[in-house]
């Protein structure tokens, strides 16, 4: 990975800005709220002291795009639960905010984990697939999102939604395909030669407000 001056340097699990356990996810999520909408306040106030805005009154489209549109009950072929397994899943159903105001981490890696999904001790699965869709707006997040195997993160591409990390943000990537065991002195979820079946499209990663040390949209296992 280059870094603004030029060097290169490894982005790995030992570096500490990185690491975030369970006290520094929540004071990392709640910062990023705190500042969201100290933003929103700001921009009220400007909007609301300026005479004629070309902004006013505007809000974002739903949206248009088909597939957000036809029926979403198909199975998922051999899944011991096939009849109840949800494959396709939207991200703010499973409580994630479109306005970026609150942090939506959590609920971004609900909407990819939920039903028994190969992550962490899984070598591979064809069984339990799953598109995870981003409606238009933008998603506020401080730690990363957690690509897991088999899983298609689609946003709508007549208006594709941002997924903004915060200055508050801890992780390798915004979005991360590449976990590491805490403690497992650089063991992770997935091997190298098995990393298949993953996509990401339609999706804009905004890392101009991070502070890590090198911020990443992406944190990536070769396959």
């Amino acid at each position: 990975m280059k870094a603004r001056d030029g060097s290169l340097h490894r982005r790995d699990s030992n570096i500490p800005n990185y690491k975030a356990n369970s006290t520094v996810a929540a004071a990392a999520a709640l910062l990023a709220e705190l500042q969201a909408a100290q933003a929103v306040t700001n921009l009220s106030a400007t909007l609301n002291t300026t005479s004629s805005s070309t902004s006013q009154g505007k809000t974002r489209r739903d949206s248009a795009w088909w597939v957000d549109s036809i029926n979403h009950n198909g199975m998922m072929a051999f899944n011991a639960n096939s009849s109840t397994y949800p494959v396709w899943r939207n991200v703010v159903s499973y409580g994630a905010d479109s306005t970026g105001v609150l942090d939506s981490t959590a609920a971004i890696n609900k909407a990819i984990s939920d039903g028994f999904r190969c992550g962490s001790g899984c070598n591979s699965s064809s069984a339990t697939g799953a598109l995870v869709y981003f409606p238009p707006g933008k998603y506020l997040v401080s730690l990363s999102i957690v690509a897991m195997y088999n899983t298609q993160l689609v946003g709508d591409p007549t208006d594709p939604p941002t997924i903004l990390a915060s200055s508050s943000f801890v992780g390798l990537g915004v979005i991360s395909s590449d976990v590491y065991i805490d403690g497992g002195n650089g063991a992770e979820w997935y091997i190298n030669q098995n990393n298949f079946f993953r996509q990401i499209r339609n999706l804009i990663i905004d890392i101009c407000q991070a502070t890590v040390e090198y911020p990443a949209g992406l944190h990536w296992q070769v396959a």
